[in-house]
C-alpha cells in the first residue's frame, strides 16, 4: 500500500511504538477530579501515548464507557499540566454540546471552554485563543470553517466520529483544514457498513496512511467485503 509523506512521519517519530510501552498505566492529571477506572487510566495512558509519538488515534470505546473523561483527562494534561500554548478544538453533534459543557464543569474545571453556538457566536470568534477548549458542532462546522480553522490547535477532537464517514460530505472535505498537533477520534462504532468509513476516518486522522480511497477500495475494500479475503483484512491497517 503507499503511504503519504504525513503517514510516513507518523510511522517514523522519534518516540515511535516505544511512547506505547511507557504509558500503559499514567497517573491521571490532579487536575481531573474523577477517579479513573482501570480500563480508562489505559486509555488514557494510550492517548498521551499518542500525544507524545505524533499519531492520530481513535478511541473506539462502546457506549457509556468513559470516552468524554478519558478525553477530558488528556485536555487537561495538555492545557492545565503541560500549559501548551494554542487552544484546542472539539467538534460534536448538536445534542452533545450540554454534556460536555456539564462533564468538563464537573471533571476538569480548571477548563476554560468556549461553547460556539447560536446566532450570537460569531461575537465571541475573537475570544478564541483565550480559551483552552473550543466546542462546536458538526452542522457549524460547515458555515464557521474559514473562522474556526484560521487557528492552528493543540488537539483535535470528533466526538461521535461515525459523522465524518462520507467522505465526499461537506464536513468531512472541511475538517481536513484543521491545523493541529493532534488529531483524535472518539466514537463507539468507526464503522457502521462498509470499509470505506473507516478510510475517510483514518485519511483525516493520518493523511496518506491507507492511501487514495480509489487504490483502497481497489486493493482493500473490494477483496474482503465482496470475497472475504483474510489475509487482506490482516494487513489493512499495517504500514509496508
Amino acid at each position: 500500500m503507499r503511504h503519504g509523506p504525513a503517514a510516513e512521519r507518523s510511522w517514523s517519530s522519534a518516540n515511535g511504538y516505544s511512547a506505547f510501552r511507557r504509558r500503559k498505566d499514567l497517573e491521571p492529571p490532579s487536575q481531573l477530579k474523577a477517579e479513573l477506572r482501570p480500563y480508562q487510566r489505559v486509555g488514557y495512558g494510550w492517548l498521551r501515548a499518542l500525544s507524545d509519538s505524533g499519531f492520530g488515534g481513535v478511541l473506539a470505546d462502546d457506549m457509556g464507557l468513559g470516552k468524554t473523561v478519558q478525553a477530558l483527562a488528556l485536555l487537561a494534561h495538555r492545557h492545565l499540566e503541560v500549559g501548551t500554548d494554542r487552544p484546542s478544538l472539539l467538534i460534536v453533534p448538536t445534542s452533545l454540546l450540554g454534556n460536555w459543557q456539564r462533564e468538563s464543569a464537573r471533571f476538569a474545571p480548571g477548563l476554560k471552554l468556549l461553547i460556539l453556538h447560536g446566532p450570537a457566536r460569531d461575537a465571541r470568534f475573537a475570544e478564541i485563543a483565550q480559551h483552552h477548549l473550543i466546542v462546536t458542532t458538526y452542522p457549524l462546522v460547515n458555515r464557521d470553517n474559514k473562522v474556526l480553522f484560521a487557528q492552528e490547535y493543540d488537539l483535535a477532537i470528533l466526538d461521535e466520529a461515525q459523522a465524518v464517514k462520507n467522505p465526499t460530505a461537506a464536513v468531512s472535505k472541511h475538517i481536513r483544514a484543521i491545523r493541529a498537533r493532534q488529531r483524535i477520534a472518539l466514537t463507539g462504532t468507526p464503522m457502521e457498513n462498509n470499509l470505506q468509513e473507516l478510510w475517510s476516518l483514518y485519511d483525516w486522522l493520518i493523511p496518506g496512511l491507507l492511501g487514495e480511497r480509489k487504490a483502497f477500495t481497489a486493493e482493500y475494500r473490494k477483496p474482503i467485503e465482496q470475497f472475504g479475503d483474510r489475509a487482506k483484512q490482516a494487513t489493512a491497517l499495517v504500514p509496508d
